[in-house]
């Protein structure tokens, strides 16, 4: 389903309409933050590999990749298909491209484009709403504790697996499990469980590094969609 909107747009996915923008976020912040800031209360093993992928993520000009995402819970009799799309990524700046809807952010202007019914919102960007990228780091910035689980193969690589305990009573996922590519040092899949049993997981393929990608690379381009209906919403 997908929402026509003269007024400020939400993101339909299958499940809860307030979760939306934690959860769009979340795919985001796989990129953008996940190890930025002052992480956790850390110690052995998960300290060592968190602070590699860091200084990993922090020596990135850009990056982007393809990804697939899918939202379950033990009381759904039928789990629903993963979805697939991908993502760039630039100091900040974002593009998220999925088959029915897809976002821009410049860290000025948002572009939320639905082509199935060629319409454009045009937003200001503002940190804290949406997709906006400070409710990324809320997630990751508060108290949990880390603990390495084994060595798994994510995609025909092997990857550190480790668990996050989150302690934080204002976020909404409560638990995580990550795995960290232990040649790139870089984010094949994660896990994200919230207190209602509600699992969502990204899995990421194809991800390439430092590809010259530039502004514009993260604006809507009206002119590249011919007959384009634009809610200019600034």
């Amino acid at each position: 389903m997908l929402l026509r909107f003269p007024h400020r747009p939400c993101f339909i996915f299958p499940y809860s309409l307030k979760k939306i923008p934690m959860r769009i976020s979340l795919l985001l912040s796989l990129f953008a933050g996940l190890f930025l800031g002052s992480l956790f209360a850390q110690s052995g093993d998960s300290e060592r590999i968190l602070k590699q992928s860091q200084e990993k993520l922090e020596s990135l000009s850009d990056l982007k990749a393809d990804f697939t995402y899918v939202i379950t819970n033990p009381s759904i009799t039928r789990q629903p298909e993963p979805r697939q799309g991908k993502v760039r990524y630039k100091a900040g700046m974002y593009a998220l491209l999925m088959e029915d809807q897809e976002v821009y952010c410049d860290l000025e202007t948002q572009w939320i484009y639905l082509p199935e019914v060629s319409e454009v919102s045009i937003l200001d960007y503002e940190e804290g709403e949406g997709m906006s990228l400070s409710s990324i780091f809320k997630i990751y910035e508060t108290n949990a504790v880390p603990r390495y689980e084994e060595k798994e193969t994510v995609h025909g690589n092997e990857c550190h697996k480790i668990f996050l305990a989150i302690k934080d009573p204002s976020v909404d996922y409560n638990q995580a499990y990550l795995w960290i590519n232990t040649r790139t040092k870089l984010l094949e899949k994660v896990s994200l469980i919230d207190r209602r049993q509600t699992t969502t997981i990204f899995e990421f393929l194809n991800l390439k590094t430092n590809t010259g990608l530039t502004i514009e690379d993260f604006r809507f381009n009206p002119a590249k969609h011919e007959g384009v209906e634009v809610y200019d919403e600034r």
